[in-house]
């Protein structure tokens, strides 16, 4: 089963739903994990990274999707680089400016049919 972080900077009742209902859609090929900014831990042992999310690491994860990280950037930015380091896929959608919801609704979808489609990781929904 593949494993997907959604990354936010709050829990809101739309967002706890949006990881229920594609929990649901995914049919257990997919698991989606709604976290905050906050909930990560960074440790560094001499060039060693370690990221962990709520405890687990972060590399028992297959896709890193920023969602609306608002005023922390610059957070969000540092984590991606940990993940690359990491050799962790992460949508870049996050690091395009904002636009309308309808807009952001395609990147998301784009996020998860590059990734799905990709030959670097071979899924079938």
């Amino acid at each position: 089963m593949k494993k997907v972080l959604l990354v936010v900077t709050k829990k809101g009742q739309k967002k706890k739903h949006l990881t229920r209902r594609l929990n649901v859609l995914s049919a257990g090929k997919i698991e989606f994990k709604l976290v905050r900014l906050s909930d990560f831990t960074i440790e560094f042992n001499g060039k060693k990274v370690e990221v962990r999310v709520e405890g687990e690491s972060v590399s028992n994860f297959d896709l890193v999707y920023f969602r609306r990280v608002g005023d922390m950037m610059s957070i969000a930015g540092s984590l991606a680089i940990c993940f690359d380091a990491l050799g962790l896929e992460v949508s870049r959608c996050i690091f395009q400016p904002h636009g309308s919801s309808s807009e952001q609704a395609f990147c998301f979808a784009q996020t998860f049919f590059v990734w799905a489609t990709s030959a670097a990781n071979p899924f079938l929904f």
